[in-house]
């Protein structure tokens, strides 16, 4: 994949790129090396406030994480059931919007529905469907402010209790 999806022969049977890393990039990337620990460390931090802010809230779910195991939370996503939350992951998207909370719906659209691989005709995968249409990612990084991060939580709090007080209908009409 990475030369071109060439494995020498010049005729690649992979669809590829150049993936070749310029000098100045390494350069950069081994002067950051001394700093990852700390900013794994301060990322755990604030995935470990989410969770705790938003254990017990109605129809969010999170990643488990084996005790032992160690994340790097390059993101931090929460699962949105919208039957049990009171709106679909794309509404709460929507009104954290509102509130200036930018939020990110990665991994959508999964793989087997991007343009490239549809011809590899992968569906029906609904479990996928499933996760990928009902996942949000909070925002997460290193200088992200506890404040910040408590707001939000007081925020996606704030959402569920007046969309379940009115119970607006889901995407799906229920």
């Amino acid at each position: 994949m990475r030369n071109y999806g060439d494995d020498g022969s010049y005729d690649p049977l992979h669809i590829g790129m150049n993936a070749r890393m310029p000098e100045f990039n390494a350069a950069l990337g081994l002067r950051g090396l001394p700093l990852v620990e700390s900013k794994v460390e301060r990322r755990n931090q604030v995935a470990g406030m989410y969770t705790d802010g938003l254990r017990g809230l109605p129809g969010v779910s999170f990643q488990k994480v084996e005790p032992g195991d160690r994340n790097t939370y390059k993101d931090y996503s929460i699962h949105v059931d919208a039957h049990r939350f009171g709106c679909t992951r794309d509404q709460l998207a929507t009104a954290l919007l509102a509130e200036n909370i930018e939020t990110k719906k990665y991994f959508y659209p999964p793989l087997h529905k991007q343009t490239l691989y549809r011809q590899f005709d992968l569906s029906p995968l609904p479990n996928t469907d499933e996760v990928t249409g009902n996942v949000l990612s909070l925002p997460i990084y290193e200088l992200l402010p506890n404040s910040t991060v408590t707001r939000i939580i007081d925020t996606v709090w704030r959402i569920q209790s007046f969309v379940s007080e009115r119970s607006f209908p889901t995407a799906s009409g229920q």
